[in-house]
């Protein structure tokens, strides 16, 4: 097993991220990006590989996030879902840390996770105990965009 020292290398790297993708993993269906972002840094550029999906995790720091028209600030602790391209800049004083790791959806995916929601759905209606789901953030579709909420309330307009 070889053991990458990320922050070193994404230090020693042009642009400042180190990315380990099919050379160093030896996988061709997952890689992992570490990036820094130094302070006042802007339009970082975050694009998956063609036919993949990436998670964005900010490990440090504050960054704005801007996807077509729209734009969201996101804080250290909090993630999402990149599946086209979405640009960062830090505002602030320090440098920010993010993480992002990608893959391929797997051909069916969407249809067995909208399946195991029905049959918790209906296991729950039946008196029997609905198999524990796992829940993310609320995301709210517009126009192809999306907006990401910190939790599944509703919010005080939609209430």
């Amino acid at each position: 097993m070889k053991i990458y020292r990320m922050p070193q290398l994404a230090e020693s790297s042009p642009g400042g991220a180190c990315i380990l993708g099919p050379s160093e993993l030896n996988s061709n269906a997952v890689y992992l990006v570490y990036g820094r972002l130094l302070p006042k840094e802007t339009g970082r550029a975050i694009t998956p590989k063609e036919g993949f999906e990436e998670v964005l995790y900010l490990a440090k720091g504050s960054v704005t996030a801007r996807q077509g028209k729209k734009s969201f600030s996101v804080s250290a602790g909090e993630a999402f879902l990149v599946k086209d391209s979405v640009s960062l800049d830090n505002n602030g004083a320090d440098e920010a840390i993010y993480i992002t790791a990608g893959g391929r959806p797997l051909p069916g995916d969407e249809t067995a996770l909208k399946e195991h929601r029905q049959e918790s759905k209906e296991a729950g209606s039946a008196g029997t105990p609905a198999k524990p789901e796992i829940k993310g953030p609320a995301v709210e579709k517009d126009n192809d965009e999306f907006t990401i909420t910190l939790d599944d309330s509703p919010d005080e307009e939609g209430a």
